[in-house]
């Protein structure tokens, strides 16, 4: 250490089981990878509480491993939990906070809440990756928090599928 920490958001229909290769690929690496549990359910939509409890489970976790580098934090999440990643990435600079993330990398985002994305910190370096067969969100989220951002460094990566690999939301 210290490590980098990777806190990523589940999206509404999956389990940490899903991203477990991810989560083991990015230990590998020598990077921290944590799975918080921010909603309540299939069907929660308090998106402020969601980010809240993305922050502070991501602060407990700092706060118990003095091993993680707290310079070298990413938020980031699949669908619902890249929208509450979004979220989080813009309120975390409006509170006492140690989790304040250095970049955010959103994947297939369900959703964009402007109010949230305009606080995210300028200096941020933001990813943003969308499918092109994507039928679940709509890449106008994508899209809306990729314009509205107002960090420096951002890119925008739009994934194509290939006869035999569908690049769909899963």
């Amino acid at each position: 250490g210290p490590f980098p920490l990777v806190v990523y958001g589940h999206g509404q229909s999956l389990g940490v089981k899903h991203y477990r290769n991810t989560f083991e690929h990015l230990a590998k690496k020598g990077i921290a990878a944590m799975h918080p549990k921010y909603d309540t359910g299939f069907f929660d939509q308090n998106w402020y509480r969601m980010a809240n409890d993305y922050i502070n489970i991501s602060n407990c976790v700092l706060k118990k491993y003095n091993e993680l580098d707290r310079k070298k934090i990413i938020y980031s999440g699949h669908s619902k939990g890249a929208y509450v990643a979004s979220i989080a990435a813009g309120v975390a600079f409006d509170k006492t906070n140690i989790a304040i993330p250095r970049a955010v990398v959103l994947f297939q985002a369900a959703g964009a809440d402007e109010a949230a994305i305009r606080k995210i910190d300028p200096k941020v370096a933001l990813t943003v990756i969308y499918s092109d067969q994507d039928t679940i969100v709509e890449e106008s989220f994508s899209r809306q928090i990729y314009n509205q951002a107002r960090v420096t460094h951002k890119q925008y990566i739009t994934v194509k599928s290939y006869p035999e690999r569908k690049a769909d939301h899963m």
